[in-house]
This record gives structure tokens, C-alpha cells and sequence, in this order.
């Protein structure tokens, strides 16, 4: 593994911007300088783990289940999103002096916090991971494996296992975006293509839930497709007071709003129905009906205005 000895003072230039975020106003606020040992000058994978207030305490088991992977050059980049929380900044610090680089800006919500680290990826491929969730050790190898097989694969991702307050592993299905639409089972932990982000504009800092939803139809709608690896890789952490419920439900309402403003004309049921008898024709088979593009097509529809 190639090493190299660098000295991290703001980790990035401080006037930067996510390229399709032009009046996004992100101020670095420098951690001290450091002399820091990087894992690698070329590495394949970018690992993005936004933090905020409360995530000190775990922030550190994250980082250390990434130092763990095995058979890919990494990076690990933490984007702090303008804590105040010292017990999150003196663990950050120590991130720090461990080689890894950390980014400083103003308060400006996690997707925009996400979108500023895939911006300063040095990685082919970027995995958002959540300050308090794990990824296995062979998470990344297989994930890259999967991408590297096809150059049309923008999105992977993997079964995973809960634990903290609910303890039970979840076995997903295979993509399908009706589906998707109904019960969102792919977590932001996934392996994406740095060249599908770019593609999508990066990840809407607008809405105030589902914004990883979007990013998933945003890509397949773009022609990127989307690999599952039916195996356990990653671990969820559980929290009683989980943030999607503490969202409002006008807030919910909203997202929902969003993504059939958006994706009506690809994901309506006519449209669904008529892709799904060209791809049973091909294969010699009927045509069947799509009743969750309709049950789908039924929740939203009291929603608008």
C-alpha cells in the first residue's frame, strides 16, 4: 500500500463547491494542522461520513470498521457539518492525527454534507456512511468487484443487519423501482459510482427526507443500473428517537410531492405497464398487471394540491 506523508491544513481549498450546487455557500473552518500518515494517494474507494451534534461517541467505531476493510485503497473523508458538540470535535481531531482528512462547514444538513465530500473524493466509486453505523470488512471489495464487472452499474448495495435498540438482520430484495416507491429498503450505505453522482447533480439538499430515495430513481430514470449483494455487509444502528420519525408529517408530505412532480411521467402505471410488456414480449411471456405502481399511484394522489 502506498504511504505518504502529508500536512493536512484545511484538508481542501476553503472556496469550493459541489459543482451543481452554485449558490451553496459552505465556509471551512480549519481543524488544527496536523502531519498526518494518508492511506494512499490513489485510492479506489472514498468513504464520506458527515457528522453533526451527537455522533462523537460514535463517529470513531465507524472510522474503525473502514480501516478494517481488506483488497481496496481507501480514504476516509469526514465532512463536520458545523458542530458545536465537543465531544464530536476532540474525536474528530483524533480522526485527524490517524491520517485521515476532515472538512469543516457551515451547518447546511446532511445531504449537502454528503455532497461536499463526494466533491472532494479522490475515489472512482464513494460510499456514504453514517457516523453511527459499521461496514464489514469485505464490504468494499465486493462492492468494487460488482461495479468493476459493468460499467453501467451506478449504485450497489447490500443486506445489512440492525442493531442498538432493535436487533434483526434484513434481507433485501433484488432492485425493482415500484417497489422501491412503496418500502424504500435501500439505505444511503451503498457504493456509487462517482460519475452517477455527477450525473444525478449530486443529492437534493432541498428535500427534508427521501433524499436518498430521489438519488436511487434520479439514477435508474438516468439509465444507471442498480446491483444487490445478498449478503449481510454493513450494520444499522438503531435509535429510539430515529430522525425519520421525529420528521413532520407536512415534511414527509412534501418529499412525497417532490418525487411525483419529478418521476410522475417515468413511474406512472401506464408508462410501468407498457415497459413491462415490452420485457415480457422479449421474453415470450404475458404481460402482467403493475398493481404497486397503482397503490403507489393512490398514496400520492390525495397529496396534490
Amino acid at each position: 500500500m502506498e504511504v505518504l506523508l502529508a500536512t493536512c491544513l484545511a484538508a481542501n481549498n476553503p472556496t469550493s463547491q459541489h459543482p451543481n450546487k452554485p449558490n451553496s455557500k459552505l465556509v471551512d473552518t480549519p481543524y488544527p494542522q496536523f502531519t498526518v500518515l494518508m492511506m494512499s494517494s490513489s485510492p479506489v474507494v472514498s468513504v464520506v461520513i458527515p457528522c453533526w451534534d451527537g455522533a462523537g461517541k460514535y463517529v470513531e467505531e465507524a472510522v474503525g470498521s473502514v480501516e478494517r476493510s481488506t483488497g481496496v485503497l481507501y480514504e476516509i473523508i469526514l465532512v463536520d457539518d458545523g458542530s458545536f458538540d465537543p465531544v464530536l470535535r476532540a474525536a474528530l481531531e483524533r480522526i485527524g492525527l490517524r491520517g485521515h482528512r476532515v472538512i469543516r462547514q457551515a451547518h447546511a444538513g446532511p445531504s449537502a454534507a454528503r455532497n461536499r465530500g463526494f466533491a472532494q473524493a479522490r475515489g472512482k466509486y464513494v460510499l456514504p456512511l453514517d457516523a453511527d453505523n459499521r461496514i464489514e470488512p469485505r464490504y468494499l471489495l465486493k462492492a468494487v468487484a460488482a461495479m468493476d464487472a459493468c460499467e453501467k452499474v451506478g449504485v450497489v448495495y447490500a443486506d445489512f443487519q440492525m442493531f442498538g435498540e432493535e436487533e434483526r438482520v434484513l434481507h433485501l430484495p433484488d432492485f425493482d423501482p415500484v417497489s422501491l416507491l412503496m418500502d424504500n429498503y435501500i439505505d444511503m450505505c451503498s457504493l456509487i459510482r462517482r460519475e452517477t453522482w455527477e450525473d444525478c447533480g449530486g443529492f437534493d439538499e432541498v428535500i427534508p427526507v427521501m433524499e436518498d430515495l430521489e438519488f436511487w430513481l434520479n439514477a435508474f430514470t438516468r439509465g444507471w443500473q442498480v446491483h444487490h449483494l445478498s449478503e449481510v455487509l454493513f450494520s444499522y444502528r438503531m435509535h429510539a428517537d430515529s430522525f425519520y420519525h421525529s420528521v413532520r408529517e407536512d415534511e414527509k408530505k412534501q418529499s412525497l410531492l417532490t418525487l411525483w412532480e419529478r418521476y410522475y411521467h417515468f413511474m406512472r402505471p401506464a408508462t410501468i405497464a407498457a415497459r413491462a410488456a415490452l420485457e415480457t414480449q422479449k421474453a415470450g411471456a404475458p404481460p402482467a398487471p403493475p398493481p404497486r405502481a397503482r397503490r403507489w399511484w393512490e398514496k400520492i394522489r390525495p397529496l396534490r394540491p
